[in-house]
């Protein structure tokens, strides 16, 4: 390559970094990212119906505490994010801050969403909700930032998006969010590249990985869920069964469209 050409590539990489001016701290990511993780693994054990019977009480019960989490994340990255620019002697950019409050904005309005969810139903959108709003947020950061997180925020919405769209079970959901937010940003932290072009084929091969781990997880999980090991016994008639009697673990061909009461307290019986 000639010296004019290098030279060229040389002023295009400085304009496109200043056009990308900003940088999302990593510690931001996993701040946002392993709270929010850990409160869709736990939402099915805190907070329930059984726990809380009345709606309106739980309802604001979630809204609490997802205000109090969010107000908390918030101001420990804003402080924490300060002390950094503090520290290396660098300027925090009126944009910048006006783009972490954005973001902000997207994560209130997820709490608002499933707060009204108690109420108005639609819970079964409610990881979706979250997914496209953290989506929106990457994707609003990522036009001021690096590449990466635009490409990352567009997965995001459309993981969201399609999960509906697929109309995959809640429990699915669930666990796709907690690992998008649990896994993704923590990971999507480490592989910023703090600005750098780079090429699309690398970029694919990046935006690949990211998807390939917050996948994973929840497809495998969900296999696992569902993953019922009938016993090896020979099945056996109805009529030979009520003929012999409970005989321990049992395994019983029903006829189509057979319906027959069963109470079992002793013995454990599969219907095949």
């Amino acid at each position: 390559m000639s010296a004019p050409a290098r030279q060229l590539d040389a002023i295009h990489a400085m304009l496109s970094a200043g056009h990308r001016n900003l940088r999302i701290e990593r510690h931001t990511l996993m701040l946002w990212g392993i709270p929010a993780g850990l409160l869709f693994v736990l939402s099915e054990s805190i907070l329930t119906s059984a726990q809380l019977p009345d709606l309106t009480q739980r309802a604001s019960a979630w809204l609490a505490l997802l205000a109090a989490v969010l107000t908390t994340i918030a101001t420990v990255d804003w402080f924490w994010t300060r002390k950094i620019k503090a520290t290396r002697d660098e300027a925090w950019s009126f944009i910048h801050r006006q783009v972490l409050k954005i973001w902000w904005l997207m994560m209130g309005l997820a709490a608002l969403t499933t707060f009204a969810m108690f109420f108005y139903g639609g819970a079964y959108m409610v990881c979706a909700v979250w997914l496209v709003f953290l989506g929106i947020s990457l994707y609003v950061h990522g036009l001021f930032s690096e590449e990466l997180l635009e490409w990352a925020g567009i997965m995001t919405l459309l993981i969201g998006i399609a999960s509906l769209f697929a109309r995959l079970p809640y429990e699915t959901m669930r666990w796709l969010a907690a690992a998008v937010f649990g896994l993704g940003l923590p990971l999507l932290a480490f592989m910023l590249d703090r600005g750098q072009h780079r090429p699309l084929p690398v970029r694919l091969l990046q935006i690949s990985s990211w998807l390939t781990a917050v996948l994973i997880v929840p497809i495998w999980l969900e296999h696992q869920a569902h993953n019922y090991q009938l016993p090896e016994n020979p099945a056996l008639s109805l009529a030979d069964y009520l003929a012999k009697g409970p005989a321990g673990e049992t395994v019983i061909a029903l006829p189509a469209g057979h319906i027959h009461p069963c109470r079992n307290r002793h013995q454990r019986r599969y219907f095949q």
